[in-house]
């Protein structure tokens, strides 16, 4: 092999650092293309033995600077070029050659000159030969993965965290994806979930499901892994195995996840214009469906969810303090989505113009809602459905409006509470069932009546926007 291409060589001591999976730092140089040929390779890479970064910088710096000086030595020949003039670089037709090949036993020079800088040549490629020479392997620490207080299996650990949800169809949801999980996985014990295993079944679930689906199903083992670390039954010395491993950012799943739209006063008149909603709770036939028709009444008058107003019972309805309410709690197993969601509503005034409570009083069964059977989602799916059919078939929801949908109701409620100033927000959230804001917010709220409620709250609810110097008006 022939010597006599020189090149510039940076002086800037780089780190040159690689780790391995195991966590071992690597030395790693790139060699300048002119000596290439004398080491059969573009770089050379040893281990530094050693998982303490601040140890491995010190020697690959060392090293770097070490590396640098022999690259000079053998390409920088200051007799023959000016190295801050390109111009001036020899070449191999510019330059007598000497040629060593050390696997051929090949050494040949032409001149006194050239066999010192062969023999200098090859005092430098045997020193760098020294460099990439296997090292004795060092003893090996053996590392002891972090280990639980105590074990549990995935079926046995679902069991238990299943029973810490209030919500029936959170429960059903999560059983189902985490059972999926086990077929997919097996039933190991749970500190025995590696991220790669969550990494397969990610994979194995964007066959056939959406992104910001696949995500919904990762959150659920993340849940169960989280009550597990909270249990001892992981070790917190080490991260749950689905960490980094969603495969949407939370910003594009609060996009994508994009949540219930609220209606417009112009769209609600459409909703319930007498002919349109007729052949919505009648079935397009002349017998009338209660379910149909008071549910998108009563979500829009109390902002009340779907299952909450579907697992209705009619002693539910009640009077409180001389004030009809619907009363929302868990008894008989009813499912309430968060403890503030237990709460009294007073029922709005067109509910009873429209003759609500004559309707309660001809029930015969215990369930507001006889006609109503549970399924895997609830009571009020087909409710939903019907309602989704109404809003397309009027055209208030088209292929754009994936977000008019009967949750739609409530957020419609809780915009109209929030344009009426004299509703303040601690009235707004109590209706909502949601959790307050603060603490004096929360201390506030306690001695809450529902004479408040109605006259402060429900009492002052109407239905009215302007739009383009028009105002519209909820017509019932």
């Amino acid at each position: 092999m022939t010597v006599g291409v020189p090149f510039l060589m940076s002086i800037t001591l780089a780190t040159h650092l690689k780790t391995s999976r195991h966590g071992i730092y690597y030395f790693r140089y790139t060699i300048p293309a002119p000596l290439r040929p004398y080491f059969g390779k573009k770089e050379v890479m040893y281990s530094l033995h050693t998982r303490d970064p601040a140890k491995a910088r010190k020697l690959a710096y060392t090293l770097t600077s070490q590396t640098n000086a022999l690259f000079e030595k053998m390409a920088y020949d200051p007799t023959r070029f000016n190295p801050f003039d390109p111009s001036s670089f020899p070449t191999a037709d510019s330059v007598r050659p000497y040629e060593i090949d050390i696997q051929r036993g090949i050494f040949k020079t032409d001149g006194a000159e050239d066999h010192a800088r062969a023999l200098e040549a090859l005092a430098v490629i045997k020193t760098m030969q020294i460099m990439q020479a296997p090292q004795p392997a060092p003893i090996q620490q053996q590392y002891a993965e972090p280990q639980p207080e105590h074990t549990i299996l995935i079926t046995e650990a679902l069991t238990a965290y299943l029973l810490t949800l209030n919500n029936k169809k959170t429960r059903f949801n999560y059983a189902s994806f985490i059972n999926r999980f086990i077929v997919f996985h097996g039933n190991s014990e749970v500190h025995k979930i590696r991220g790669v295993d969550v990494v397969n079944w990610k994979a194995d679930l964007l066959k056939s499901v959406k992104p910001v689906s696949v995500d919904i199903r990762l959150q659920a083992l993340q849940s169960l892994l989280t009550w597990c670390l909270k249990h001892n039954y992981l070790s917190d010395q080490k991260p749950l195995a689905t960490k980094g491993k969603f495969t949407m950012t939370k910003t594009e799943r609060e996009t994508q996840n994009r949540g219930a739209e609220r209606f417009k006063v112009e769209e609600l008149n459409k909703i319930f214009d007498p002919i349109a909603y007729a052949s919505y709770y009648t079935l397009n036939t002349k017998k009338k469906s209660n379910p149909r028709f008071w549910f998108p009444l009563i979500a829009l008058f109390t902002g009340m969810r779907l299952e909450e107003i579907a697992q209705l019972q009619k002693e539910d309805i009640k009077t409180i303090q001389g004030i009809e309410v619907f009363d929302i709690n868990r008894n008989g197993g009813k499912s309430v989505k968060t403890q503030a969601g237990i709460r009294a509503i007073p029922i709005h005034p067109t509910l009873l113009k429209m003759g609500f409570l004559d309707y309660v009083r001809s029930v015969e069964t215990p369930a507001l809602w006889p006609e109503l059977k549970r399924n895997a989602n609830g009571y009020g799916n087909p409710i939903s459905k019907a309602f989704i059919r109404h809003l397309e078939e009027i055209g208030v929801r088209k292929d754009s409006d994936r977000g008019k949908v009967f949750h739609s109701l409530r957020d419609t409620f809780n915009n109209a509470c929030e344009l009426i100033s004299a509703i303040t927000p601690e009235i707004r959230y109590t209706l909502m069932g949601h959790e307050q804001s603060g603490a004096n917010e929360k201390n506030y709220l306690a001695p809450k009546t529902i004479q408040r409620l109605k006259h402060d709250g429900i009492d002052l609810l109407i239905y009215q926007e302007t739009i383009g110097g028009a105002t519209h008006t909820l017509k019932l």
